[in-house]
């Protein structure tokens, strides 16, 4: 059975890798739209029997997520301390698939943070774009001092394992951060029956601006790495 899988495994990556980055992107997200639709009908997987029943499709997704990756960041020549890093995704555990659909939520609410969507809270969405362009001049000043440092470190010779290093710790700084600010929000919710407010966010500022921040580093980060990357293959 384990061998049979593995063959699945193999035919599903080959399929993916031939795919383009745009249909990368849409294929993931049909995936997440399809996982959250199954969690909102059945909840989360709890038993074995349940697991394995939705487990192909994370497995695709996740396979999905990491071609996407590779896609936007290309491949270079890899060490054994490299490659360890590159591994974006780990393998699924038995047992462990809250944190997966944490994942997927994070990546669904950024979303529709960034996007403006949101049903029956639009006017909540309103009030957050409101805040965002009242907030968007800082943002600009403080991306362009992230750049100005970025390109600065990227010009002192910083190879691509160190722009690397640099991506894996902004990513994981980014979902710890993430994870802070959400059980803030919880808990307030909880609380007051309401969403957090802009004036609501003293509490915890900092963080939020240090979230935008790291956004905003791992952008630029980003591009960094393609632009070296491509002036390699030149």
């Amino acid at each position: 059975r384990r061998s049979a899988r593995l063959r699945v495994s193999a035919l599903l990556l080959l399929c993916l890798q031939k795919m383009t980055k745009e249909q990368l992107s849409c294929e993931k997200t049909v995936l997440q739209k399809n996982l959250l639709h199954y969690e909102g009908l059945h909840g989360r997987p709890a038993t074995r029997e349940e697991r394995l029943v939705v487990k192909p499709l994370y497995e695709r997704y996740r396979l999905v997520k990491q071609m996407l990756t590779r896609v936007s960041i290309a491949p270079v020549t890899v060490s054994p301390s490299s490659k360890r890093r590159s591994q974006t995704l780990q393998p699924i555990i038995e047992g462990e698939t809250a944190h997966f659909w944490e994942e997927i939520k994070e990546e669904e609410e950024d979303e529709k943070r960034e996007g403006g969507e949101g049903g029956g809270q639009d006017a909540g969405r309103e009030e957050e774009r409101d805040e965002e362009e009242e907030e968007e001049e800082e943002e600009e000043e403080g991306e362009s001092r992230l750049a100005l440092d970025l390109r600065l470190s990227s010009s002192n010779a910083s190879s691509m394992p160190e722009l690397l290093e640099q991506l894996w710790r902004a990513r994981a700084e980014k979902k710890k951060l993430r994870k802070t600010i959400r059980e803030f929000e919880e808990d307030f919710y909880q609380h007051n029956g309401r969403n957090v407010q802009k004036e609501d966010r003293v509490p915890m500022l900092e963080e939020y601006k240090e979230y935008k921040r790291i956004k905003a580093k791992l952008r630029l980060l980003e591009v960094l790495i393609s632009k070296q990357d491509s002036s390699k293959s030149i």
